[in-house]
């Protein structure tokens, strides 16, 4: 049987419903509720309780730890930090103690290490002491270190590393901002540069690991980089809506999240647009999916093809199981 921990978020919906057709899933989230319409077995527990992980993955010969916390909202950092690094030192835990045979853990290309004028980015590449650009990105970062601690300690690992996975989502979550900012005809843009995945292709991946045996392995899922403005350009073009026409400089950094922080305070959400996510999206470096192609065998689905699939959500177009999708 195959534990998927975070099984209601935005890549762990997906695989849940691609691995329960080749074997028995069991989907572990925080509140059953939030997974009222899997036709499958939902187990509640939270990754912050050990004891509950440990009844959550007795019986299952592999663990796919989703189970995150992204933001870039410093408000967050404490949460963030709990979250994804405790909660993935007790799930490893849980893992060793329940006799699991393979752990499969999702991080993200935020953990790797990016060296100063290093402008391609591997499993190979290697930074003594890395820093990192968010809250969010060290998280991950020190999660995978809890990783390859419960590898020393006998349990098969693998890594994941996604760039932003782009998904058929309804609400402004995850890389569902990035559609929904396009969908209101936000003005603004920045010359960075992204990087993007087919959920679809994270979904393969992640199976290919489950039925085959990549012990200690890293493996980046990065289906391709494009600069926001064409990004916003061509899911513009997929949506009918004007695309963002005004571009961001450095120093509007400042005003741009001090005005943002106005608007998040007035409406008691969280910040969105901050310090970290700014200085992110200048960004210019490129992610090698060469392993994943190589050794993996995995095919990358086209942008074209990627934002087709995921437009459909705000058209009503992108069923499965004939229901929405929410990320």
């Amino acid at each position: 049987m195959i534990a998927v921990t975070g099984a209601n978020g935005l890549l762990g919906r997906h695989l849940i419903e691609a691995l329960r057709t080749q074997q028995r899933v069991r989907a572990i989230v925080r509140k059953r509720v939030s997974l009222a319409d899997f036709e499958g077995e939902v187990v509640e527990a939270d990754v912050m309780d050990p004891l509950s992980m440990v009844d959550a993955f007795a019986g299952c010969s592999v663990v796919i730890h989703a189970a995150a916390r992204v933001s870039y909202d410093p408000r967050a950092k404490q949460e963030i930090l709990d979250t994804n690094v405790l909660g993935t030192r007790y799930a490893v835990d849980a893992a060793l103690r329940s006799g699991v045979k393979k752990f499969i853990h999702i991080s993200s290309v935020a953990a790797l290490p990016k060296p100063r004028g290093v402008e391609n980015i591997s499993e190979k590449t290697f930074l003594q002491d890395p820093e990192f650009s968010s809250d969010y990105a060290k998280s991950k970062y020190l999660a995978e270190l809890e990783v390859f601690r419960g590898q020393e300690e006998g349990l098969v690992v693998s890594l994941v590393n996604p760039s932003l996975i782009l998904a058929p989502v309804g609400t402004a979550r995850s890389s569902g901002q990035v559609f929904h900012y396009v969908w209101n005809e936000k003005p603004f843009f920045t010359e960075g540069w992204v990087n993007y995945v087919d959920v679809r292709d994270v979904v393969e991946l992640v199976s290919r690991l489950v039925q085959h045996d990549f012990p200690g392995e890293r493996i980046i899922a990065n289906g391709g980089t494009i600069s926001y403005r064409e990004l916003f350009a061509q899911i513009a073009a997929k949506l009918n809506r004007k695309a963002p026409y005004i571009e961001v400089k450095p120093w509007m950094i400042p005003f741009a999240v001090a005005a943002e922080n106005l608007m998040a305070a007035a409406g008691d959400r969280e910040r969105m647009l901050t310090r970290q996510s700014m200085q992110n999206s200048f960004s210019r470096v490129r992610f090698d999916a060469t392993r994943s192609i190589k050794k993996v065998g995995l095919t990358y689905h086209t942008l074209d093809e990627t934002l087709a699939y995921c437009c459909g959500s705000f058209t009503g177009t992108f069923t499965t199981n004939k229901r929405l999708v929410q990320g």
